[in-house]
């Protein structure tokens, strides 16, 4: 960020893990002594936060702690300042004025990297909500291997989520700009897109939020949200699921409770996305948000000056609940 002093980009040696593990491939010890040797370097693990160890397979397990290409040990922390860095880089970006003879590319350029930090900070973020803390102790240790993240760093998280991802101000930039990414015309891959030489926002946009939602409205973190419930004293501290949804909501369709009477391409996509997952999955706590919502919208269709275009995403919002609330057929589950 500005100001802060420059980090090293990469690991400029060796680290902590790797004299660990060198130390225990290759430490001499007497014979008799090899054993509890070898056990008491492994045990350090348990103390020094540096030494923790984990494989690809287990980025799966929803281990909040355990993630590919993150080297910090606040993924939370992490993830947070990632975004905080795309906001400065657009926000330098939009202000900074080129030399006459320079092309625009930089302003293409720079956009898509601030929203690159989005997209690998949703998975970390997300990973928090129905997060599980795993451990490899052994039985010795006498400490649980599955520990639900608490719910106050669960709603942090998703805090976080619902202000950068899902807010109706996230993703605004000022048209001038907008109408000013350049293009590399050098680089072979540039009409390998979607968007040719056209920049697509709400395309781009929309991968990060379907990215999101996917997770958060997934069998997996229902599951995990109702099976912590057997792992504490008291369940009523977690996160639930059907709170999960009530926030999600409220978020996605915030401009019923707005002024603006329009919603634009962005909020649009989003809100359809949405939708889609209530009307695909009616379980009991998707059919109550969709019940709500359904109210919200009929409410807001009769009380609101909205413009054409917003009525009309509305109403078809507000057919598509009733119709998939009609179907017959309902999944189970939490």
């Amino acid at each position: 960020l500005e100001r802060e002093a420059v980090a090293d980009y990469f690991m400029p040696g060796l680290g902590a893990y790797d004299f660990w593990a060198i130390e225990y491939g290759y430490r001499e010890f007497a014979p008799a002594d090899e054993k509890a040797g070898l056990a008491a370097l492994a045990a350090r693990s348990a103390s020094d936060k540096a030494l923790g160890y984990a494989t690809d397979e287990d980025t799966v397990i929803g281990d909040p702690l355990v993630n590919r290409f993150d080297l910090s040990d606040d993924p939370l922390a992490y993830a947070e300042r990632q975004l905080a860095l795309g906001r400065e880089l657009w926000t330098r970006t939009q202000a900074r004025a080129l030399p006459a003879d320079d092309d625009f590319t930089v302003y293409r350029r720079n956009l898509q990297r601030g929203l690159n930090r989005f997209g690998l900070s949703v998975p970390l973020l997300s990973n928090y909500v129905g997060g599980l803390y795993t451990t490899r102790a052994l039985a010795g240790a006498d400490q649980a291997l599955i520990t639900p993240v608490p719910a106050a760093k669960q709603r942090a998280a998703l805090e976080v989520l619902l202000g950068e991802v899902f807010a109706s101000t996230s993703f605004r930039f000022e048209p001038q700009f907008m109408s000013r990414l350049g293009t590399d015309q050098f680089d072979r891959l540039r009409g390998a897109g979607p968007s040719g030489t056209d920049f697509s926002l709400p395309t781009v946009v929309l991968s990060i939020q379907r990215s999101a939602l996917d997770t958060l409205m997934s069998d997996a973190v229902a599951l995990r949200l109702a099976d912590a419930e057997d792992k504490v004293a008291d369940p009523k501290t977690l996160l639930s699921y059907a709170e999960l949804q009530q926030r999600l909501a409220a978020a996605v369709w915030s401009e019923l409770d707005a002024k603006a009477p329009q919603i634009d391409l962005l909020r649009r996509n989003l809100q359809r996305e949405h939708l889609k997952r209530l009307a695909a999955d009616v379980r009991a706590v998707h059919r109550r948000v969709a019940q709500q919502l359904e109210a919200r919208l009929k409410t807001a269709l009769a009380a609101r000056n909205w413009s054409a275009t917003a009525r009309a995403h509305l109403a078809d919002s507000q057919a598509a609940l009733a119709e998939a609330m009609r179907a017959s057929v309902v999944k189970p589950g939490v």
